[in-house]
């Protein structure tokens, strides 16, 4: 038996942070194009196919996501989801919706455990309305991030 700490193995933990740091309008049900690289020690576990696509090998993940957006209409609702090969309510605790928001600037997140059962699972981050909103970088709060963390194999 190798090494162990309180919780189990030592060791680093396969990690990869993006973000999107600009501030631009994202239709309705489009992903979120990250266009930054934070931290990026996930390889081969997480891997950035696209900036809106990462892939999985199997495991159990913890993904957290946060989104600063503005909406142009008062009253109307805002949601974004993570979604798993691009399917809509694939991840169970995986989305926020907001009914008959009432300020324009509204910063948005989550985290949700994730279990990957097949290689090479694509995950992505959507604005799950048919309306755009606007993704809006503020001082040192992105427009979006999401850290993806591989906790077990």
């Amino acid at each position: 038996m190798g090494n162990t700490g309180a919780t189990g193995p030592t060791g680093t933990f396969p990690v990869l942070t993006v973000i999107y740091d600009g501030s631009s309008q994202l239709p309705g049900n489009q992903q979120i194009n990250f266009n930054g690289i934070i931290y990026d020690g996930g390889a081969p576990y997480i891997t950035q196919n696209s900036p809106s696509d990462y892939s999985l090998l199997q495991g159990l993940y913890m993904v957290s996501w946060n989104v600063q957006a503005v909406f142009s209409i008062t009253g109307e609702a805002m949601s974004f989801e993570l979604r798993k090969d691009d399917e809509v309510d694939s991840i169970p605790g995986g989305k926020i919706h907001l009914s008959n928001i009432t300020t324009q600037y509204t910063p948005l997140g989550l985290s949700v455990v994730v279990p990957i059962l097949t290689d090479n699972t694509i995950i992505s981050l959507y604005n799950a309305l048919t309306s755009p909103v606007t993704l809006i970088t503020q001082g040192s709060q992105m427009g979006a991030q999401m850290t993806i963390i591989r906790i077990t194999g």
